[in-house]
């Protein structure tokens, strides 16, 4: 769905101050499934559907494989290796409540930690994750 919001040119409807927002694939998806429904709502499902198929259907026939975040391509590697799971601690919150800001740590014991930081607790999650697995496969 992000990718059909990228096409679309939707992350231009999005008015913020904040770019990480307009690049995050989860708000992108969520803003596309925003714009169809509004288009279902208006116009109804053949509308949407019409609308819809010449984008969807490249989609279809492209790379089946979904694609890993990095938190779960993170638990992949620690199962795959025999250690536990990584296990994420809020380490801080800082910021105003409408603009907060996440530093997370991650930790695969026996392995490593790594911090990342992040508007909210999933961004502040995988940025941790990331930088975990670039210690890991360095």
């Amino acid at each position: 769905m992000s990718q059909i919001s990228k096409k679309l040119n939707l992350v231009d409807m999005i008015i913020t101050k904040e770019q990480e927002i307009r690049t995050n694939r989860s708000i992108l998806a969520d803003v596309c499934e925003a714009f169809l429904v509004a288009m279902y709502l208006d116009s109804g499902l053949e509308a949407v559907r019409v609308f819809m198929e010449p984008i969807w259907t490249p989609l279809l026939h492209m790379d089946k494989k979904a694609p890993k975040d990095a938190k779960s391509a993170l638990q992949e590697w620690a199962q795959q290796h025999g250690h536990k799971l990584p296990v994420y601690t809020l380490i801080e919150k800082t910021g105003e409540e409408h603009a907060p800001q996440f530093v997370i740590q991650v930790e695969v014991v026996g392995v490593g930690q790594a911090t990342g930081q992040g508007t909210n607790k999933k961004t502040a999650e995988q940025t941790a994750a990331q930088n975990l697995l670039k210690q890991v496969n360095a």
